[in-house]
């Protein structure tokens, strides 16, 4: 029986794992092992916190806002309960001075703590990709049928602007007011460079069914009915598949013999474990993988002393809060989902980039109450403005598209006593600069247009690296090149090597990556 051995428990790996099984397959899961853990204040647990509404809401519009004084450190932190999303590495010595990088160190990864943004690159996003949309879209089905979401099988049309408009629609949870009113008046101005329109969101609405959203509005401290997809359910399947193994290793690199990759090397309890391999899938996430395989070249090589990934790609995230003046004397209902419920895309014709995604939310999510304070001095005053606009305030996100640059990468060195060091390297170039700026410019005046107060010049710029979207590290490339890959994701440097994570993507488009993510694993997989 065909053995695949999958380093990464993230989107990409749990997918390939299920889908190789369902093959007949016999499949290796490899994975750090830390599941997730809700971390609860003292004297508390996670679920008598969720069935007492102990989030955010009351305790900023409530009674217990008097108790904080002007500078409630804690009240920013809450709720602080996820435990293997992590701003530090696995690896030691990692040097990322210009980033401000997430790891998710567990099974799961970065999914357990995604957006849910469902969203489909177009034919000009897949330029540089090896499939267009016709070849990807039956994977991209069969990828939210995995994801167990309601699918309405009718034309989209422009109502889901982040997605192609012949996908299936999701059924989701109705608008808050306040939504449906910022959505029609942001639809009046709808036109061939700029649509709004509602998100896609990877949210179970299944009308008469258990485990579906209800909009408890709970959904920053984690959903109590399952309601949002999560790779941990993947995972699941897979336990309960026969010739499936998982087990728990962080991986440092894999060994090979000239183009065969013979085993995989890691601490599993403070011991190495070397475990032998036939297939090897790398899908640790375009950073961790990107460091397996660049490690395991250069302890190989007896030529050079340092290696560097072909790029390393990012999308800048800034958010700009505003008030919707429409909706100044509605209340905030705290039982709303605290998700990007709104999509503008907004398109720049042949220039690069082509097209620009925003998502809109409204802004009542814990994570979110940072963009309130910076306009003012006092914490205090910036939530008193918040309870008073609460009903009104909305904030909006833009992901800015990424292209490969020579100053952009990852690098893997070993030091005279052999102890491994690790950079990684990112700049903004003056392209990626002048277009956010435009950008922001051209979203400032739409809200205005819309009724919106949009305080001029004001938004919230991330560091790099705190979009979470990072990809790149071994990218697909259509001619034989080191360090990267063919059209099915097989390395150019070992032939029993696939990499099914982002760190193929050649681009990065301003969207979510996940659906693209878990497409392009189903579609490698069904080659296998």
């Amino acid at each position: 029986m065909k053995k695949y051995t999958i380093i990464g428990c993230g989107i990409a790996g749990t997918t390939a794992a299920y889908y190789l099984l369902k093959k007949g397959y016999e499949v290796e899961l490899i994975d750090l092992g830390s599941k997730e853990e809700f971390r609860m204040p003292s004297g508390t647990t996670f679920e008598n916190s969720r069935q007492n509404l102990m989030t955010s809401f009351p305790i900023v519009h409530g009674v217990d806002f008097e108790n904080f004084d002007d500078n409630p450190k804690e009240l920013f932190e809450i709720p602080k309960i996820r435990n293997i999303i992590s701003r530090q590495s696995i690896y030691n010595n990692v040097n990322a001075p210009d980033l401000e990088i997430t790891y998710g160190n567990g099974v799961g990864g970065l999914g357990v703590a995604w957006g849910a943004n469902l969203a489909t690159f177009d034919k000009q996003e897949l330029a540089e990709y090896p499939f267009q949309f016709d070849e990807i879209k039956p994977h991209y089905i069969s990828a939210l049928k995995l994801m167990g979401l309601d699918l309405n099988w009718g034309v989209n049309g422009d109502k889901y602007p982040c997605v192609d408009p012949t996908m299936p629609k999701v059924n989701l949870p109705p608008l808050e007011k306040q939504e449906q009113l910022l959505l029609q008046d942001m639809v009046f101005y709808n036109n061939e460079k700029l649509t709004s329109g509602y998100s896609a969101l990877a949210i179970r609405y299944l009308n008469g069914k258990e485990k579906n959203c209800k909009s408890c509005g709970l959904c920053a401290w984690g959903c109590p009915e399952n309601a949002i997809f999560s790779p941990v359910e993947v995972f699941q399947k897979c336990m309960e598949l026969e010739n499936f193994k998982y087990y728990e290793m962080a991986v440092d690199h894999f060994n090979f013999t000239g183009r065969k990759i013979v085993s995989v090397t890691g601490k599993s309890a403070n011991k190495t474990i070397c475990l032998e391999v036939d297939n090897l899938i790398l899908a640790a996430g375009a950073i961790n993988s990107g460091i397996i395989f660049l490690s395991s070249i250069l302890k190989e090589s007896k030529r050079c002393d340092k290696i560097k990934s072909l790029s390393f790609l990012d999308t800048k995230c800034v958010k700009i809060p505003f008030v919707h003046l429409r909706s100044l004397k509605m209340k905030l209902d705290p039982h709303s989902i605290q998700f990007n419920r709104l999509s503008t895309v907004i398109r720049f014709g042949k220039k690069i980039p082509r097209s620009i995604q925003v998502e809109t939310l409204k802004l009542k999510a814990l994570v979110y109450y940072r963009l309130i304070n910076k306009i003012f001095w006092s914490k205090k005053i910036s939530l008193m403005i918040l309870r008073k606009f609460s009903g009104s305030l909305f904030v909006s996100t833009i992901f800015f598209p990424d292209q490969p640059s020579k100053n952009n990468y990852i690098e893997v060195r070993y030091d005279a006593d052999g102890k491994r060091i690790i950079k990684i390297n990112y700049k903004n170039n003056w392209k990626k600069i002048f277009y956010s700026r435009r950008l922001i410019l051209t979203l400032q005046i739409l809200l205005m247009k819309c009724k919106c107060l949009v305080i001029p010049g004001y938004y919230f710029k991330y560091k790099n690296g705190s979009g979470i979207h990072y990809a790149g590290t071994i990218p697909f490339r259509k001619t034989v090149t080191s360090k990267a890959v063919d059209w099915n994701c097989k390395s150019y440097d070992f032939d029993n090597l696939h990499v099914v994570d982002a760190s193929t993507f050649p681009t990065l488009p301003s969207k979510s990556l996940t659906l693209t993510i878990m497409a392009n694993s189903i579609r490698v997989c069904s080659k296998l």
